[in-house]
């Protein structure tokens, strides 16, 4: 089921502002963003996820636009706070954004994406958890002098690896 919420972003006079857009931990299909009348290139907005800009594209850049309805294919997830909305505003009055977010379910059955270590085959038997145990008890053997000895080699090995080119 698809669900649509409504964002009004409003800029101050010659100023900035930010606002939390707070939403669902689901699928983001889509944003409609409607750049009213009136802006005549003196506003601009910024959607970032997590604090990392994702529209427009590049770091720094803003849509800056008048009379204007932009229509943006998210198709991704989202966490209920991860939006934020950046703008400025250089006219003499304040002026609106507004947003429309269209919301689904997740497409993995409603069940958050897990993901997993390519290196993880299974859990460990008893035997490896008892060995890890066991080599955690021990540690290395800190009277035994050849332990010390490879390390002070190994030291100077690579002391020299830094000071030769």
């Amino acid at each position: 089921m698809k669900r649509l919420y409504e964002t009004t972003f409003t800029v101050p006079a010659l100023g900035n502002a930010t606002l939390a857009v707070p939403l669902e931990d689901n699928n983001l299909d889509t944003v409609r963003i409607v750049v009213p009348a009136g802006h005549c290139g003196l506003t601009g907005l910024r959607i970032l996820w997590g604090g990392m800009q994702v529209v427009p594209f590049g770091q720094g850049t803003f849509i800056v636009a008048n009379d204007e309805v932009i229509d943006y294919a998210w198709d991704d997830q989202i966490t209920a706070d991860g939006l934020t909305l950046a703008g400025f505003n250089n006219d003499i009055f304040p002026h609106n954004f507004y947003l429309r977010w269209v919301i689904s379910d997740l497409q993995s059955g409603g069940q958050p994406v897990t993901i997993v270590s390519p290196q993880l085959t299974g859990a460990p038997d008893a035997a490896t958890v008892q060995d890890v145990a066991d080599l955690a008890d021990t540690g290395p053997d800190l009277t035994d002098t050849t332990d010390t000895a490879d390390a002070d080699q190994l030291q100077a090995e690579l002391d020299a690896d830094l000071v030769s080119p």
